[in-house]
């Protein structure tokens, strides 16, 4: 399609501001420093076209993490933990046979710049886990079981996460990787997915009755890193524990 984004009049194809042509049925445009006034979106097709949809944002030059609640898929397994393993001694199991609500989560940075966490050696927020072999970023997201009141059934750990971008989401995003282990970090347009079967993402739930609950997920909970938008960190999504006979 052919977009067109012209100020203040309706567009046309010769009397626009912006224009972008793709040969694919996706396009985007980016407007640096936009001034006031209306603008009007014109949509050009090479043929005939039905079930259009245009979304319109406004990114402030500076990151800011969002929770991808679709990444989630939740899932109950049953664990055993020994004396001596990696989440015992990092405090985030007790040893024996566990209960585990286990998730993925998918950090996305939404914002129009680069979270730059930068080396971590040296940097008080990073701690080497010597278990893992590198080093993570502390407390980086908290994961919580909340009944349908708001009450906290289960949970309550934050847990510490090794950044570095895992994939673009923005079509405007740059396509190459920016940040490592060495150099931690989540591009403006990228996200970092740590997936259910890594150590700590889970929530213990042995101890919690089968019923209806909410699976809560805030990242950067204590706000030590800079962002435009900290109201936006937390996703919840619904989950039933199934009774013994189920």
């Amino acid at each position: 399609p052919s977009l067109f984004l012209p100020l203040g009049r309706p567009p046309t194809p010769r009397e626009r501001d912006f224009r972008i042509n793709r040969p694919r049925n996706t396009a985007q445009i980016d407007v640096a420093n936009p001034a006031a006034g209306d603008w009007f979106i014109g949509v050009r097709g090479l043929s005939n076209y039905a079930g259009l949809s245009l979304l319109a944002s406004t990114v402030i030059g500076e990151p800011d993490l969002i929770v991808w609640p679709e990444r989630l898929g939740p899932y109950i397994v049953t664990e055993q933990f020994l004396e001596g393993d990696c989440e015992v001694e990092e405090g985030l199991v007790v040893p024996g046979e566990r209960k585990l609500l286990r998730f993925t989560t998918e950090t996305r940075n939404i914002g129009g710049a680069n979270l730059v966490m930068g080396a971590p050696l040296g940097n008080p927020l990073f701690e080497f886990h010597d278990c893992h072999g590198h080093f993570h970023f502390n407390e980086f997201a908290s994961y919580r079981l909340l009944d349908l009141e708001g009450n906290v059934a289960a949970g309550g750990l934050k847990v510490s996460f090794w950044h570095e971008g895992v994939m673009p989401w923005a079509l405007a995003a740059p396509h190459h990787a920016r940040y490592d282990c060495s150099d931690q970090g989540i591009q403006a347009g990228w996200a970092d997915i740590y997936d259910s079967g890594l150590p700590g993402q889970y929530i213990d739930i042995t101890d919690v009755p089968p019923g209806d609950y909410l699976i809560e997920i805030t990242v950067n909970p204590d706000r030590v890193l800079p962002e435009s938008d900290f109201l936006n960190n937390t996703a919840t999504v619904p989950f039933s524990i199934p009774g013994a006979d189920l």
